[in-house]
C-alpha cells in the first residue's frame, strides 16, 4: 500500500493549460520517494493527452461524479480525498511544480494530528519554459517571488482518517459521501483546514522550510487581464 495518496485536479481544455499540467505531472513522476499515489481529476469537457501512465498514477474523467453541475474545489478536492486507502493524503495544486524531494520530504513531517504544509515560489509559466529543466528552475528558485502563505491546494498533508473524521473542506463529507457546496463554498477552501488546526489545540501546523519545494506557474498574460479588470472596478 501507497505511504500517500497526492490528489490534484485540473480542467484541461486549453492547450496552454495541458501545458502546464504535463510541467506539474512530470515534476511528480520525477519525485525521489515513489511510494504514493497520484489522483488526478480531470474536470474539462475533453480528455486529456497523458504521456505516460505510471503505476501509481491513477486518472479520473469526473463528468459522471458532476453529473452536469459547475465543478467546485472543495467538493473535487474532498472527492478525491475517498478515492484511496493510503494512510496519508496531501492536496496539490497543478498549476505548480514540485522539487524532485518534495514527497519525500512531506512523508519525514507526516503524523496522526499534523497538518503539514509549504512555502512557494511564483513565476510566470512562459519564464520557466524558457529554463531547460526542473532542476535549474530550483537553482533560480531564490531570486523567484516568495508567496509567504501557500494555498491549500498547494499542499496540505494530513492524515485521511483525520480528514474524513473532521467531514474534509467544510464538513461536506457525511457518512462516507460527498456533500455539494453551496456558493459561498466554492472557493474560500484555502485557508478553512489552517483555521481548524488553530482552533484544536491537539492538532498542529508544522511548515516545511529550508529550501523552495515548489514553484507557481501562473500565465503572464491571464495576470495582465485580470489585473486590468481589478483597476476597471
Amino acid at each position: 500500500m501507497a505511504k500517500i495518496d497526492l490528489i490534484a485536479f485540473a480542467a484541461l481544455d486549453e492547450p496552454l493549460e495541458q501545458k502546464r499540467i504535463s510541467l506539474f505531472l512530470d515534476s511528480i513522476f520525477n519525485q525521489t520517494n515513489k511510494n504514493f499515489l497520484l489522483y488526478f481529476l480531470d474536470c474539462g469537457d475533453e480528455s486529456f493527452k497523458i504521456r505516460r501512465f505510471p503505476s501509481n498514477f491513477v486518472y479520473i474523467r469526473l463528468n459522471e461524479h458532476l453529473q452536469g453541475k459547475d465543478w467546485a474545489p472543495s467538493y473535487i478536492r474532498n472527492l478525491g480525498s475517498l478515492m484511496g486507502n493510503s494512510p496519508f493524503l496531501c492536496h496539490l495544486n497543478s498549476d505548480n511544480v514540485y522539487a524532485p524531494n518534495f514527497v519525500e520530504t512531506i512523508v519525514k513531517n507526516l503524523d496522526e494530528n499534523v497538518l503539514v504544509l509549504c512555502q512557494r515560489k511564483n513565476t510566470s509559466f512562459e519564464q520557466f519554459i524558457k529554463i531547460s529543466t526542473i532542476e535549474d528552475a530550483y537553482q533560480l528558485a531564490p531570486s523567484l517571488q516568495w508567496h509567504t502563505k501557500a494555498c491549500c491546494g498547494d499542499c496540505q498533508a494530513l492524515s485521511r482518517e483525520l480528514f474524513i473524521k473532521i467531514g474534509g473542506y467544510y464538513g461536506l463529507i457525511e457518512n462516507g459521501k460527498c456533500i455539494f457546496p453551496s456558493l459561498r463554498q466554492y472557493y474560500k477552501e484555502d485557508t478553512w483546514l489552517s483555521k481548524l488546526f488553530n482552533r484544536e489545540p491537539h492538532l498542529k501546523e508544522i511548515w516545511v522550510t529550508g529550501q523552495t519545494y515548489m514553484v507557481h506557474l501562473f500565465h503572464a498574460e491571464r495576470e495582465k487581464i485580470k489585473s486590468w479588470h481589478r483597476r476597471r472596478r
